[in-house]
């Protein structure tokens, strides 16, 4: 009889899901539930577990899993997660009803579960990779505008230059939802969302606007950011940067969770006034 054979007989009208489970070292934890395999570990946007660490690598581990029982297999990771104490190699490991793999700082457990109130979706993920979120990760570009009306998308990494003509335009990075309170000085609060993206490579992105041919190229570098083309207002603060697109407020940061301050204040002038009238102050 196969290892999830027991379950499936117990509660037929449920399907077999895969229950994870992630903990870091710090004891915080979380859940998700899968109903899809092959599922992707790893540090880029289209994994299906997201871990925004600068060790884990792009697709770090394949996990497999049907009703005869879980699989892991390294996907050439720079440093292969580890089972029972061993490093994962390209071969799979035998199957399991359960299986644990860890990785510095955070261990991952996979189970067969049948139970019916188990769901997932990827606005828990995304939730999930935020708590994880560090600020070594990258940065993350938010706005308060929870219409799909920007698209972001990577032309090339730090270093490389833009193909001259590429054969497909690249495709957009994944928008998550976020949702939060605003409080006000009167002591009520409001609830608020918007729209955020994950930027964990260096490189050059460029920023649309749906209604707009124009376009921001936003340009990430080790100890600068760049910003041109239609950008308006731009201001700093706290290794923040805010600025405009269109009417539509960004703000990139390093920090994981939503800046409403930012979000929700007027982004300051900044060399605004007009040349002559800088040229007479200096005179006085």
């Amino acid at each position: 009889m196969s290892v999830g054979a027991d379950m499936v007989a117990s509660e037929e009208s449920s399907p077999l899901r895969l229950l994870v489970t992630l903990k870091t070292h710090e004891g915080l934890s979380w859940q998700l539930c899968f109903q899809q395999s092959p599922l992707i570990v790893g540090r880029g946007e289209r994994s299906d577990i997201r871990l925004p660490y600068p060790w884990v690598s792009l697709q770090h581990a394949e996990i497999c899993w049907s009703e005869e029982g879980i699989t892991a297999r390294d996907l050439i990771a720079k440093t292969p997660a580890r089972y029972r104490g061993d490093l994962l190699t390209h071969r799979p490991t035998p199957r399991s009803p359960t299986l644990t793999i860890s990785l510095p700082s955070i261990s991952l457990s996979f189970t067969l579960s049948t139970h019916q109130r188990l769901q997932t979706s990827a606005d828990q993920s995304a939730y999930i990779t935020r708590q994880l979120w560090r600020p070594e990760s990258g940065w993350l570009l938010w706005t308060a505008s929870s219409t799909p009306i920007l698209t972001v998308r990577r032309l090339a990494h730090l270093g490389t230059s833009l193909p001259a003509r590429p054969k497909t335009p690249p495709e957009p990075l994944f928008s998550h939802q976020w949702r939060s309170a605003l409080s006000h000085k009167d002591q009520y609060a409001h609830d608020v969302q918007g729209l955020c993206w994950f930027i964990n490579d260096l490189g050059q992105y460029e920023i649309n606007h749906l209604t707009d041919t124009t376009s921001i190229l936003l340009v990430l570098g080790e100890r600068s950011i760049h910003l041109n083309g239609d950008v308006h207002e731009l201001s700093e603060d706290n290794e923040s940067y805010s600025f405009t697109c269109h009417g539509v407020k960004l703000i990139l940061t390093r920090e994981a969770h939503p800046p409403l301050t930012q979000l929700f204040r007027p982004i300051e002038r900044r060399n605004l006034a007009p040349w002559w009238s800088r040229i007479f102050s200096s005179k006085r």
